[in-house]
């Protein structure tokens, strides 16, 4: 038996991620949205708009057989995300048991929607800005990347833009001081919701992938008094301090006949263009020489090994002043490196919820309406604002 509800308009999307988890939940909104759950969901009370939580089974259509035992909440229109009546079902996150009930909704006549396009329907959050926060937040992968998010879906960017917009006319210079200290919150908005890549090098055989283990807690790569050991580039996921990065462990550069290593050392010196930041490591055992690769100068220089009775750390100290002393054996000065690694951003770390720029976009307006307002031109500025704001 098929059931539909008459002249159902009402749209679904799962909302977790793909795979299996735990729980995993299911959106259903529209103004036939708890009509159409109800047909299929079998509890101790009908379903209606509240703040209780309806626990039951969920069943298909055809036998009424069971299909997941569920709790289900209900949302009234004023109250919703999405301006309409807003159902939620929690499941088991089988992707088995998410399909059927996705196909039962479909029977029913809901339209099942990709989660892009669930995104795009949220008109709860008003403006581009909410818009991006939210679908940046269901993909982000720290606590201070969900916080600053979170806030800012809250609208705290859109209420200090709309604050800027009213003092571009009448207090232009206000405006822009404003405006420049939001545009440098974006060395950390863009880094939270894209974490920098940070790449590990070096000669070989100076404690690259030792450093690697040190910084994640765990045996990643293969240590080995060997050089040349690692071949190719290993990247893990890193998180100092809530703030997450992109870790990457190199071949040791250095001329070599063995092909297979060369084509290490190529893939190398590519990323080290590529990162956003360099970690590279000297041996205190051997005197300071040039380095093998020109580095800019974010580069964190780091002497390892340290801890040897014969070092030349004086030596390395002046030709570079602010390299760092490591012994990736004891841990010695990975509290110092992490703080360097931290450093560009600590100085925008909010402590309440502030304001964060945390798209290229968002920046790159942003900067217009500064240059404009620099520029006298404070309709320009003023339509750079409200371009953002829409």
């Amino acid at each position: 038996m098929t059931v539909v509800v008459p002249q159902c308009t009402a749209r679904a999307c799962i909302i977790t991620p793909p795979g299996a988890a735990g729980i995993a939940t299911i959106q259903v909104t529209g103004h036939e949205a708890m009509a159409a759950v109800q047909c299929c969901f079998h509890g101790k009370r009908a379903l209606s708009p509240s703040s209780r939580l309806y626990h039951g089974t969920f069943h298909a259509l055809h036998d009424d057989s069971l299909v997941d035992e569920v709790v289900v909440t209900c949302c009234e229109q004023s109250h919703s995300m999405t301006g309409e009546s807003l159902v939620e079902i929690h499941c088991h996150g089988s992707r088995a048991v998410t399909a059927k009930i996705a196909e039962v909704l479909l029977q029913l006549g809901v339209q099942l929607m990709s989660q892009e396009d669930w995104h795009n329907c949220l008109t709860g959050y008003q403006t581009a800005i909410e818009q991006a926060a939210l679908r940046r937040f269901l993909a982000c992968e720290s606590d201070l990347s969900a916080c600053v998010l979170l806030y800012q879906m809250q609208g705290v960017l859109r209420q200090k833009l709309t604050n800027i917009r009213q003092t571009v006319a009448s207090e232009p210079d206000v405006a822009l001081a404003h405006m420049v200290q939001l545009i440098e919150t974006a060395t950390l908005g863009k880094a939270l919701v894209t974490p920098p890549h940070i790449a590990i090098a070096g000669a070989p055989n100076v404690g690259k992938s030792t450093l690697l283990n040190l910084l994640l807690g765990r045996e990643r790569a293969i240590v080995d008094a060997s050089p040349g050991t690692t071949r190719d580039i290993i990247s893990e996921p890193l998180v100092i301090q809530g703030m997450r990065f992109l870790l990457s462990d190199t071949a040791g550069i250095r001329t070599t006949d063995d092909m297979v290593e060369q084509l290490g050392v190529l893939r190398s010196q590519t990323l080290l263009t590529q990162a956003d930041r360099v970690i590279w490591v000297c041996d205190a055992a051997i005197p300071p020489r040039p380095l093998d690769q020109p580095l800019s100068s974010s580069a964190i220089i780091l002497v390892n090994k340290s801890d040897l009775a014969v070092n030349h750390l004086a030596a390395y100290r002046r030709i570079f002043p602010t390299s760092i002393a490591t012994c990736a054996l004891s841990g010695d000065g990975i509290k110092e490196l992490e703080e360097q690694l931290l450093s560009p951003f600590q100085p925008f770390m909010p402590h309440t919820p502030a304001p964060i720029v945390f798209e290229k976009w968002q920046e790159e307006l942003l900067a217009n309406a500064a240059d404009a307002l620099r520029h006298g031109q404070k309709n320009e500025a003023m339509a750079a604002i409200e371009k953002m704001l829409l």
